[in-house]
């Protein structure tokens, strides 16, 4: 038997092997899997009834160790208070009722312990004790979301952005702390009854009163109720929205639809 310890190749390392007996000598390249997994979607599992996020789905860039993705301590959940700012005596903790890993679909199951009100803010932390299954840790890796029909949620000029989805749908927010703004899905919309809205409160201390909402996923014809001083980046088309409204323009009175 070979004993020792052993660390793996770097990329692009050349291994030479030699077999004993009658076999011959063999080369060939061994690629290291040095990437460093990520997590690159966040789902809100919603109970309908109650209209609360009763589940949060994460899903990785590849197949993670089974064990410390299921750990339900490598997970932290903390809601935000009435300044709706996160790091401030008022947040609450989230305990963590379950943690469940789906190996076939490299997604982790974060179940609190009691459902989130709709339109609370929260965020979910994960720790790097993740890893791949060659070792390689998981990038540290928090998000804020929130769902409902009206969630607020304070920028980091000091002043606080009100949206509301009026008619039908609701509104999935899920922004990274130092990111632009944050990604918006508009989920189960009507065309024609549904429309997004918003507004930008200026802090008391002075500063603009302006905002960016990075993104916005939009399924159906959505009319646009957003001030001006509400900047979006980029308007995403889900795979159901109709194709007549894909050369619509995005103004204050017009339809939110992909560009």
């Amino acid at each position: 038997p070979i004993v020792g310890n052993f660390d793996p190749p770097p990329p692009g390392a050349t291994v030479d092997s030699n077999a004993a007996g009658t076999g011959t000598a063999g080369t060939g390249t061994a690629v290291a899997d040095t990437a460093a997994p990520r997590i690159v979607d966040v789902r809100l599992s919603v109970r309908p009834k109650a209209k609360a996020t009763e589940a949060i789905i994460l899903k990785a860039s590849e197949e993670l160790a089974p064990a410390p993705a299921a750990d339900r301590r490598n997970y932290t959940l903390v809601a935000a208070g009435k300044d709706r700012r996160f790091g401030t005596r008022d947040d609450r903790p989230i305990p963590v009722r379950s943690v469940t890993y789906d190996p076939a679909e490299w997604t982790v199951t974060v179940t609190p312990a009691k459902p989130i009100a709709a339109n609370q803010l929260f965020r979910i932390a994960v720790s790097n004790n993740l890893t791949d299954l060659a070792g390689s840790h998981l990038e540290n890796y928090g998000v804020i979301a929130a769902q409902g029909t009206k969630i607020a949620y304070a920028e980091n000029n000091g002043s606080t952005v009100t949206l509301s989805l009026r008619g039908r749908g609701r509104i999935e927010l899920l922004t990274v702390p130092g990111s632009l703004g944050p990604d918006l899905r508009l989920v189960d919309t009507i065309a024609g009854r549904s429309a997004l809205a918003g507004a930008v409160l200026k802090a008391k201390h002075g500063g603009q009163a302006i905002a960016t909402l990075w993104s916005i996923t939009v399924g159906n014809g959505v009319a646009n109720k957003l001030k001006p001083n509400i900047q979006v980046q980029s308007i995403i088309p889900a795979a159901s929205i109709l194709d007549e409204l894909l050369d619509s323009t995005l103004t204050p009175t017009g339809l939110l639809a992909g560009v």
